[in-house]
């Protein structure tokens, strides 16, 4: 299973060095969580249906970890962007907090794909960033 978590750590090294602007990273960023998730569970549902499960602490353990690497790799993204830096000074916030934001709703977005599309948080992040 981590090998499988590793490898969407590859991918966003790979949306990272590409050479598009912050809200288009983002929006990859995106579209590989929810191929993730999608798959996650399936996988997940298929080890616990062959009796190879963690406890709930271990995976809650995981889970936390899986977040605050995303949490670091999107602070890492929006610490490159001067102007994005300025703007959040501007705004009382700091690179942590805003890079929470956007991982919880990627993370939020992906779980239910049916209820919120990205193009929606899109748009208000531009709004507070832009």
């Amino acid at each position: 299973m981590m090998e499988y978590w590793e490898k969407y750590y590859d991918g966003l090294e790979t949306i990272d060095r590409e050479e598009k602007d912050l809200f288009a990273k983002l929006q990859r960023m995106s579209e590989e969580l929810n191929s993730f998730v999608s798959t996650f569970q399936l996988v997940w549902l298929d080890f616990n249906e062959h009796g190879i499960s963690k406890s709930i602490q271990q995976n809650r353990q995981e889970e936390k970890n899986f977040i605050t690497r995303l949490i670091c790799k999107v602070e890492e993204m929006l610490s490159k962007e001067p102007t994005l830096i300025q703007r959040l000074n501007e705004l009382d916030l700091d690179v942590n907090e805003i890079a929470h934001l956007i991982v919880m709703n990627l993370v939020m977005i992906a779980q239910f794909k049916n209820n919120y599309e990205y193009k929606s948080f899109d748009k208000v992040l531009k709004a507070i960033l832009e």
